[in-house]
């Protein structure tokens, strides 16, 4: 089993629900979501070192890469207008503790 396979990810029309046996659960609305980030950092390949981070109003919630709802968020979230696909190409070449801002609500 490999360490992205102990996140239990729900999604639904409203939310994404993450599950980890040894941390508390992090529920994200999809309207709540005001900024996404690619988070990367230097503990792969024995930890997750590439996650999804979906920012809430008041929440957030982190899905690892390599988890099999990765790419189901992914996929639905690169069609949001104003995402950065060249800040997500950059983020997949970094083997350092980085965050790469994505895309970000516009709030106005």
């Amino acid at each position: 089993m490999y360490p992205e396979d102990l996140f239990t990810i729900e999604i639904t029309n409203d939310f994404i629900k993450v599950t980890h046996p040894q941390e508390n659960d992090k529920t994200v609305l999809w309207d709540n979501i005001t900024e996404i980030h690619i988070q990367t950092t230097d503990e792969g390949p024995f930890r997750p070192d590439v996650w999804l981070v979906l920012i809430g109003i008041d929440t957030y919630c982190r899905i690892p890469q390599g988890n099999k709802s990765y790419d189901v968020i992914y996929e639905r979230v690169s069609k949001w207008d104003g995402f950065d696909f060249e800040a997500y190409i950059e983020s997949m070449s970094s083997t350092e503790n980085a965050i790469f801002l994505i895309w970000k609500a516009d709030l106005n």
